[in-house]
Formats: C-alpha cells, sequence, structure tokens
C-alpha cells in the first residue's frame, strides 16, 4: 500500500519499521502497567503479564492471514502499523478469542468495504470489537486493579498511564513523545491532532471553567489524546492538503466532544471514522482553497510591483 502523502526518498518499509519501533516503547509499558503492576499485587497469573504482547501478536498474525488469503502473499506494508496500534486501545480483561474473532470479522469486512468507500480502517477495526465487547457483555476499561478500588490515583498518575484506558495506550506523556518524534519526519500529519485536540479542549473549556470534574476527565482521557496522535493523522485515510488537514481536524474534534459524552473510551474512534469518510471532499476542498489562495498571493505580489 501506497500514500500520496509521501513524497520522500525513505523507503515506505522504512517508515514503517519507524512506526513499529517507536510503538515498542507503548507495548512496553501496557505490559508493565496491565501486566508486571497486576501480578505484584496478586491480580493475574505470570502468563498474563504478556497479554499486551499477545494482542500484537495475534494482531500481526491476523494481517498475514488477511493479505495471504486475499493478496496470495505477505508484505510489509501500513496493515502492520494499523494492527499494532489497535492492539493497544484493546480492554485490558478482554479475552484473546473474543479478540481474534472480531478483529478477523472486521478485517474481512474492511476488505470489502474499503473496495466502495476509503476511511481509517484502525478506528472501524475498533469499533467492530467494541460490538464484540456489548455483544458478550465484556465491556468494561477497568483492569482488575482499577475495578478493585484499592488504587487512588491523581491527575499527574492520568498523566503517566495509570488511568482507565486500553491496555498500553493510557500514557498520555508516551503518547506526547511519539507525536513529537514524528513531528520531524514530513510523512507524519503532524497538524491534525493539534487541531483535533486543539477543538476538542476549546468546547470543553466552559465545564473546565465551571470545575466539573466531568469536564476534567474527558479532557486527561488518554484514549481521546493518544487517538488523535496515533489514528486521527493515519496516512492512507487522513487528507494530505493543508486545508484539508484543518477542515479534517475540526471536525474530528467537534464530534469527539459529542461522541465522547456517550462513550468516553471509544466516542473519538467513531468520530474518526465517520470524519474520514470525508478525506476526499476534504482534499477537493483544500485543494480550491489553496489555489484560490496562491491566486491571491501572486496578485498581491503583481500590485507591490507595480506599486
Amino acid at each position: 500500500m501506497k500514500s500520496n502523502f509521501i513524497h520522500l526518498k525513505e523507503d515506505n518499509k522504512k517508515i514503517i519499521m519507524k512506526y513499529l519501533v517507536v510503538f515498542g516503547v507503548l507495548l512496553v509499558f501496557g505490559m508493565y502497567k496491565n501486566g508486571v503492576f497486576l501480578y505484584q499485587h496478586g491480580f493475574i497469573s505470570v502468563w498474563e503479564i504478556f497479554k499486551p504482547l499477545l494482542f500484537s501478536l495475534i494482531s500481526f498474525f491476523m494481517i498475514g492471514v488477511k493479505q495471504l488469503v486475499f493478496n496470495k502473499k505477505i508484505e510489509l506494508d501500513y496493515d502492520y502499523d494499523d494492527a499494532f496500534i489497535l492492539s493497544f486501545f484493546v480492554p485490558a480483561r478482554m479475552p484473546l478469542s473474543l479478540y481474534a474473532g472480531f478483529l478477523l470479522l472486521g478485517l474481512v469486512l474492511s476488505n470489502f468495504l474499503e473496495k466502495v468507500k476509503s476511511f481509517n480502517v484502525i478506528a472501524f477495526l475498533k469499533l467492530v470489537l467494541v460490538l464484540g465487547l456489548v455483544l458478550s457483555d465484556r465491556y468494561n476499561y477497568q483492569n482488575l486493579a482499577e475495578a478493585s478500588g484499592e488504587f487512588v490515583f491523581n491527575t499527574l498518575d492520568y498523566f503517566c498511564g495509570m488511568g482507565v484506558g486500553g491496555v498500553s495506550s493510557s500514557c498520555i506523556i508516551i503518547g506526547i513523545l511519539i507525536y513529537f518524534v514524528f513531528s520531524i519526519d514530513k510523512f507524519y500529519k503532524k497538524r491534525i491532532p493539534i487541531i483535533s485536540y486543539g477543538v476538542y479542549l476549546a468546547l470543553l473549556l466552559p465545564f473546565l471553567l465551571r470545575g466539573e470534574k466531568l469536564g476534567l476527565e474527558f479532557v486527561c482521557s488518554s484514549s481521546v489524546i493518544m487517538a488523535f496522535i496515533l489514528v486521527a493523522p493515519n496516512t492512507l485515510s487522513s487528507p494530505y492538503t493543508k486545508e484539508g488537514q484543518i477542515i479534517y481536524g475540526i471536525c474530528s474534534g467537534i464530534l469527539s466532544v459529542i461522541f465522547s459524552y456517550f462513550w468516553l473510551n471509544d466516542g473519538v474512534f467513531v468520530a474518526i471514522f465517520i470524519t474520514s469518510l470525508g478525506t476526499k471532499i476534504f482534499d477537493k476542498i483544500g485543494y480550491i482553497c489553496g489555489k484560490i489562495g496562491r491566486k491571491a498571493r501572486n496578485w498581491q505580489k503583481i500590485k507591490e510591483i507595480k506599486g
């Protein structure tokens, strides 16, 4: 899979490998928070320490199966980055068998749906997994320690990753560091997370000013922040024009506030999925706006030369 946004001498595979290496940091954190920490306090057995890793391995395996079935060969492409990212946002207590089954279902559905309409595959797969959790009555993002009520965390703890969230995606500080690492490279659409979260924060500001706890909970939601950083700027399903990315970011922020009111940990994925359906339209608008802007600047230069 190629992207029109990438105009670098770097090979796609090098970019993909860079993603995988950086994401490994999140995986290590997930194995500590939802593995080692829980084991030390007697909540899980030894083998369950590796559950975050198993989510990622299952994702990679399913991508390989999908490629063999539909493409007749296995190749390193952005599907593996998407699979890695997806595995970070899974609830820690989700059964591995349930994850594997609904991930396979999501991959099959997305393969056929992508032929009709382009969309953010990570967000789509996440919503399919949510469907599996709801149908099996297992929709719960708390790990066993959080559910026990034995631990009390402050705001700093939430930023350090000790709050409720995905199995490997609850550390906001690591997410911010990843954002800065990716921002160095031109292939990462760095304005999308900033605009998305900026709009999201602006809409929640009245609640924060009134000192409402709900407002702080939304603002510090690791699921929302990490999704804006890792999912929204997806190379293949987000706009490549500057103006298109601005519109995309604004829409993602607005819709995230709306849907997060109903599903704090998954509303952002609904928002990103819906917004990604308009990517081509946003790019067309962006192209037109850019063209008008260039003409206006050229006209201004001509006036300055004549004047």
